[in-house]
């Protein structure tokens, strides 16, 4: 079987010839083509240096502001070395104010006891030894009577520099074979609270 087309075929439209260039023959797809091909780039390329120019521009401003930050920086890393050696000073200071307060605690000087002891001494009463051992006081003496070593006791228990840790440790009652008086030998024995 044969197949005919009975419709009327479209006639191409008759397109003038240019500069002896025939405007039929030209396929028109290819040269659209060419023209994207040819100006496309450029238009590409303005749209690319427009956005290479802002971000140049934004890193140069960025540039600028590392350098400030650089500069701050740099400018808090002396401030930094001047606030470590200041907690060092201060440290050293902290060691020094620690060893000053052990030697202030263990400054023992005992001019004002012995000068309180002397203020009440009763006048019948003798001191033949003082001895300071750290803090321990030992005091041995004699008296003609019992009363002068409990007056004397109960002066030394009402001061500020023991804490009424005083006491009697011994007596013993010695005659003079010469004069053939009677006296009172004794220790006392305490601990010193304060010096000063």
């Amino acid at each position: 079987m044969i197949k005919i087309n009975l419709l009327p075929k479209k006639k191409k439209v008759g397109l003038p010839v240019i500069m002896g260039v025939n405007l039929n023959q030209l396929n028109f797809k290819m040269l659209v083509v060419a023209f994207l091909i040819t100006f496309l780039p450029d238009l590409i390329n303005s749209r690319w240096e427009e956005e290479l120019s802002a971000i140049t521009n934004e890193s140069k401003v960025l540039d600028k502001k590392l350098k400030n930050l650089k500069k701050e920086a740099k400018a808090q890393g002396g401030i930094q070395k001047a606030i470590d050696i200041y907690i060092l000073q201060e440290k050293k200071l902290k060691e020094r104010l620690g060893i000053v307060k052990n030697i202030i605690k263990l400054k023992q000087n005992p001019s004002e006891i012995m000068l309180y002891v002397a203020k009440i001494v009763p006048t019948d009463l003798w001191i033949l030894n003082l001895k300071f051992e750290g803090n321990k006081l030992s005091i041995t003496g004699r008296s003609i009577s019992y009363k002068s070593i409990g007056i004397f006791i109960e002066g030394l228990k009402n001061s500020v520099y023991f804490d009424k840790s005083i006491r009697l440790v011994t007596s013993k009652t010695k005659k003079d074979e010469k004069s053939g008086k009677r006296t009172e030998e004794f220790e006392i024995v305490g601990i010193v609270s304060r010096f000063n």
